[in-house]
């Protein structure tokens, strides 16, 4: 996920999937309804605009193993600082843990159990910023676990791991926005 720069006049919103450093990238434009949508490199990603931010996440399956960060965080750390000015900011995103009724296959890293999955997710991140230097973490799965605690119960996934596209994303939005 790449945060946007503030300091764009065209562009308002920009996210992107990583894999092995090639990435999908999908701009949101400032006009309505207007979406730009190409396949780009991270290298390209990462020189098409002057970022402020740049937000680094795991899988939501892997995301609360440590491990994991370690085999490839350093990397792509390294990869993304060399393209970018030193003025931009690391950021880390934690994801949320699955519906207690997922069926997803990832759940299993976690005893398919919802509390399992999120400590371990929180802890995994926590770390992970500690020992890369990244002090900025978007909580989204602290908010959204505890948005579960309230009358909206386990009801924040459209498919047992994506977060729905109403109170989910809401939530997740007001986590970033915060």
């Amino acid at each position: 996920i790449i945060s946007h720069s503030s300091r764009s006049s065209r562009k308002t919103k920009a996210k992107c999937f990583t894999t092995d450093f090639s990435v999908f990238f999908l701009m949101l434009l400032q006009r309505e309804h207007d979406f730009l949508r190409q396949e780009m490199s991270l290298e390209m990603v990462l020189a098409d605009e002057d970022w402020d931010y740049v937000s680094l996440q795991q899988a939501s399956t892997f995301s609360g193993m440590y491990e994991t960060y370690e085999a490839s965080l350093p990397e792509l750390i390294e990869y993304v600082k060399a393209r970018l000015p030193k003025k931009t900011k690391l950021m880390l995103h934690q994801t949320w843990a699955y519906a207690s009724t997922s069926n997803h296959g990832g759940f299993k890293n976690y005893n398919r159990d919802q509390l399992t999955m999120y400590h371990a997710i929180v802890d995994a991140v926590k770390k992970a910023g500690k020992a890369y230097k990244i002090k900025m973490i978007i909580p989204t799965g602290t908010a959204i676990q505890n948005a579960r605690t309230s009358f909206i119960g386990d009801h924040m996934n459209r498919d047992g791991h994506h977060l729905d596209v109403k109170v989910g994303r809401y939530t997740a939005a007001c986590t970033w926005f915060e």
